[in-house]
């Protein structure tokens, strides 16, 4: 995965920051987990240019080191300069940034900027996205309840029923939400 020629700077960032304990914990795994991108790497979000520049590591769950099905606990990897666009799943996330800053932004809240150490939860079916700077993202991510449904990018330029494919057994639960908070 292009995404992780980054994984070292990403490291070494937060080794040198706040959260150096954490970073210095991924390290040694490094060589053991099996980096993806989750999404479809065609259609009309850039798909293949995200695959190169978005990696995800799953450390436990069903493609974990350590296998669970309740709880899925991975990494997030992302280059500097990329967008990670609105996306939305049912499963309950909560991201620790371990390295590098980005603005994140979910719902209808105001984006912010998030550095090392700060910690962000989504509930399940919100829209959410993130940016990143200068710097690779490193973060730890974990997801609860419905771990079989996957994530679905969202098309901004499009009614909510039009803007992401219906892989999701939940879809109709993502789509009322945001058709409750203002999206069609």
């Amino acid at each position: 995965m292009p995404a992780c020629d980054h994984l070292d700077a990403a490291v070494a960032l937060g080794q040198a920051g706040s959260t150096g304990d954490l970073a210095s914990a991924v390290a040694p795994l490094a060589g053991q987990l099996q980096w993806t991108y989750s999404y479809p790497t065609d259609g009309g979000q850039d798909g293949a240019d995200l695959a190169r520049r978005i990696a995800f590591s799953q450390i436990v769950g069903r493609k974990g080191l350590v296998a669970n099905a309740d709880l899925h606990i991975g990494l997030t990897l992302m280059a500097p300069h990329t967008a990670y666009p609105p996306h939305a799943h049912p499963a309950v996330e909560v991201y620790l940034v371990v390295a590098g800053s980005a603005t994140w932004q979910a719902g209808g809240a105001a984006a912010t900027r998030q550095r090392p150490g700060a910690v962000i939860f989504h509930p399940g079916n919100v829209p959410h996205a993130m940016t990143t700077d200068d710097e690779p993202l490193l973060a730890i991510w974990t997801w609860r309840g419905d771990l079989a449904s996957p994530s679905v990018y969202l098309d901004p330029e499009k009614p909510v029923a039009e803007s992401a494919p219906r892989r999701s057994a939940n879809w109709n639960r993502v789509a009322a939400y945001l058709a409750e908070h203002g999206r069609k």
